[in-house]
């Protein structure tokens, strides 16, 4: 009688290709991981003009006028708000002309925004911010009055 040997066991090339579909699978979802931590970003960025349009409604409440862009910080912290971050925020105080101000008694408005990172896709709520085009510009990467040649929005602005 003859003893045929079988292994048992996986061959090489069923091997490389579970390894291929698991390499597959897991670049969907760090790519999907990588879109909420942008979006996650982004959501914390505005939430933090939000805050800080609080409390210069409440500055404004208090004095009449809202603070010159050198006194934004000294201004606010701690009376009206307990810490704020500046890091990627921009804020324009505005006079009754229209036009960024430099003295705080003068500043009847603002503008306050930020450049979000948008992902793989245009984030949606760019499309509900104010963009005022002397001030701040919509397609900037700074915030700032001139337009980037980038296509993509990326500065959110917001008034009082």
């Amino acid at each position: 009688m003859i003893s045929v040997n079988k292994q048992k066991g996986f061959t090489l090339i069923e091997l490389l290709m579970v390894i291929s579909i698991i390499a597959l699978l897991s670049s969907f979802v760090l790519t999907a991981l990588n879109d909420s931590k942008i979006k996650g970003a982004d959501a914390a960025k505005i939430r933090a003009l939000q805050e800080i349009r609080t409390a210069l409604q409440l500055y404004s409440t208090d004095k009449g006028y809202y603070p010159g862009s050198t006194f934004l910080t000294s201004e606010l912290v701690p009376k009206y708000i307990s810490f704020i971050n500046l890091t990627g925020i921009f804020y324009r105080p505005i006079n009754s002309f229209g036009t960024v101000c430099a003295a705080s008694t003068n500043c009847v408005s603002y503008h306050l925004g930020t450049v979000l990172q948008l992902g793989n896709n245009v984030n949606k709520v760019l499309n509900n911010d104010k963009d005022s085009s002397n001030i701040f510009q919509g397609k900037s990467t700074d915030c700032g009055a001139v337009a980037s040649t980038d296509a993509n929005e990326r500065c959110y602005d917001i008034e009082p």
